[in-house]
Parts: C-alpha cells; structure tokens; sequence
C-alpha cells in the first residue's frame, strides 16, 4: 500500500480541523484538494473521491484520461510533423506517389519524354506536398476537437448530471431514522412522568448535502488533476527520448573522432612528411 493510501483517512480528518479554514465547507475543500494535488496517478486521484460517488464518476474520469491521452499523442504527432515542415522535410508516413509512366525507352530518352516525366514528376511532388499539408490540418483539427471535450465548461456539463442524479438516488437509500422521548401515559390517558424512546420519522442524512454540494462545484478538479497527471507522464517520455537522442548523437560524433583522423591531425601529418621530404631533398651529400 502507497503512503498515500495509508495517508487518506488520516488527512482528511486533520485538515478538517485546520485553523486557517473558516467554515465547515472551506475544512472539507482544504482537505480534498491537499489530497488531489499529492495524487500521483489516476487510482489515487480516484481514491479521493467520496465513496458514495466514486463507482458513478469512475467510468466518466477514465473516459477523461482516455481523452487525455489522444491528445497528447495528437499533440505529438502534430509536433513532429511541424519540424519535418521546418527543415524542409516530407515524413516518411506520407507516401511517394511518383507514376511510372509506360513510355518506350527510345521515347522516354528523347528531348519530347524528358519534358513529360519531368512534369508528371513535378506533379507527383507537389501532390505529396499537397497531402503533406493536409496532413497537417487533419492533426491540428484533431486536436481542436480534442481540446472541446476536455474544457472546464464541457467537463461540468458532463458531470454534474452524473452527480446530481446520484444525489437523488442517495437520498432516498441513506434516510436515517430518528428517534425521540416520548412522554408515556397511564391507562387513564394521563401522563405517568415516564418517557420512552420512539420512532417518529425517517430524514435526509445531514452529510449527504453538503458533501454533494461539495462535489458538484470541484467535480471539475478531479478531471483537470487526471489530465495534468497524463500530460506529466509524456512530457517525462518525451524527455528520456530526447535524452537518448542525446547521448547517441554524442556517441556518434566520439566515435567519428576515434575513426577519422581530425583536420589538426592530418595537418601535423602532413607538415611532418614534407618537412622529411625536404630534409631528404636538400640535405648535404656525403663525400
């Protein structure tokens, strides 16, 4: 079990008596976001919610994670894109669409067949340009849609029912029934000055108010805190690849040296032959 699991009751109960919260709601919020922000991955971000919610909201926040996570892979795809367009580069995913014309050899040499593969060449890479770009657009709208489903106004709208429905459906399950003295009277009908203890009606568990209250205005926190958790993980991801990256080109360019003499070598080479060069050339004879 995590520190954090082992942590969740105790938590919520000593930030329930901080002193720098003035009302009962503002010790329950104070408590539930210190929890929500130490979350380290979803299971834990769904532990915070309260258990009489957490079956409905759980479908509906992995469906946020989900969502997360093609965005941030879209996000990916549209950045890698954006530099081959940068340095000038078509990614290998787009596909050659150069058309091998059916053309006599003697035809395709001549002057006339030149001219005419080279245009249907042109043609083919400005296509592939063409899809390139489309491609492009494609990735950016994908993540435009993305992005709509996830905004805090969307996320609400997507919740708030899921949370008020079960509101309703608690209600009418977690009634607490309630019991009071009862004066108890004589076979006269007069009071005998004894009391006993008796049902008189059935009420709303007082917690179950507020806690609903509570939930419907930060629902949206416990989606924001998922997707920041996912957008953390590729942002890491994408850290150690480039790290990688890093450490082989440097293993490239030691390994370049190793093999390949460097130009302050191979100039100490040379001045050294034609300085022996010239020593042998010039040297007196001997008599």
């Amino acid at each position: 079990m995590s520190d954090f699991f082992r942590a969740l009751s105790p938590a919520i109960q000593s930030f329930a008596g901080s002193s720098s919260a003035t009302t009962a709601s503002d010790r329950r919020l104070s408590g539930a976001f210190h929890l929500l922000a130490s979350a380290v991955n979803v299971n834990e971000v769904l532990a915070t919610l309260p258990d009489t919610y957490r079956d409905v909201l759980t479908g509906p926040l992995q469906g946020v994670r989900a969502t997360a996570n093609r965005l941030c892979s879209a996000r990916k795809s549209l950045a890698s894109l954006e530099a081959h367009k940068a340095s000038g580069t078509i990614p290998p995913s787009i596909p050659k669409t150069s058309l091998d014309l059916q053309l006599t050899a003697e035809f395709k040499s001549s002057a006339d067949g030149l001219t005419v593969t080279k245009a249907v060449s042109d043609l083919s890479s400005e296509f592939r340009q063409k899809l390139f770009e489309q491609t492009i657009l494609a990735k950016s709208t994908e993540i435009s849609v993305l992005e709509s489903k996830i905004t805090p106004r969307k996320l609400l709208t997507e919740l708030s029912p899921i949370i008020s429905s079960n509101y309703a459906s608690l209600k009418d399950r977690m009634k607490r029934a309630v019991f009071e003295d009862v004066q108890i009277t004589n076979d006269r009908g007069q009071p005998s000055g004894e009391t006993e203890l008796r049902f008189v009606r059935w009420e709303e568990s007082p917690e179950l108010e507020p806690q609903y209250r509570d939930l419907l205005s930060n629902c949206v926190q416990y989606a924001f805190r998922i997707i920041q958790l996912v957008e953390a993980m590729f942002a890491k991801q994408e850290g150690k690849r480039k790290e990688k990256r890093e450490l082989k080109a440097a293993a490239d360019v030691e390994m370049t040296d190793l093999t390949q003499p460097g130009p302050s070598l191979q100039s100490t080479i040379d001045k050294a032959v034609a300085a022996q060069y010239v020593y042998r050339l010039f040297r007196p004879a001997k008599h």
